[in-house]
């Protein structure tokens, strides 16, 4: 258990985290200068915090891209070392025409690259399919920090 969750109750501990996690802070950090600061100081959150019901959701960020690509270069029948080729050789020739312009890409791989939006606009209608996993509910907040003033002895 470390000293912050010691110190604070387990509602307490993720108002503070949402209230310093706040756009604010990152507005802040702009304002720094490099180097270390010394820094001591109290202050008062106060406000609501809610907890939402768990829900489901699909894991599309769970995916596993490195098998999923290894499985489908599989079912297509790419050997590995002609995969790893045409891989290379697709992302040279991709940063190449990036750096020269949407406009130098040959007819046939503009309607290639259509091709894919397409598939990707399938692939998002397939993610339904996907088996379902349950997350916690989100928390929202509405909180307000307020410092407070030391007095001085």
């Amino acid at each position: 258990m470390s000293k912050l969750e010691a110190t604070f109750n387990a509602i307490e501990t993720i108002a503070l985290a949402k209230a310093i996690k706040d756009a604010a802070a990152k507005v802040a950090r702009k304002g720094l200068s490099v180097g270390t600061h010394e820094v001591d100081f109290s202050a008062k959150i106060s406000g609501t915090l809610t907890v939402g019901e768990n829900e489901e959701y699909i894991p599309t960020v769970h995916i596993p891209l490195i098998a999923t690509m290894a499985f489908f270069i599989r079912r297509c029948g790419i050997t590995r070392a002609f995969a790893l080729e045409s891989l290379r050789e697709a992302m040279t020739e991709a940063l190449e025409t990036e750096k020269k312009g949407a406009e130098t890409i040959a007819p046939e791989i503009a309607k290639d690259i259509e091709d894919i939006k397409e598939m990707l606009t399938q692939v998002t209608e397939m993610l339904g399919q996907l088996p379902k996993q349950e997350r916690q509910g989100k928390v929202t907040t509405k909180l307000t920090v307020t410092p407070l003033e030391l007095a001085t002895a």
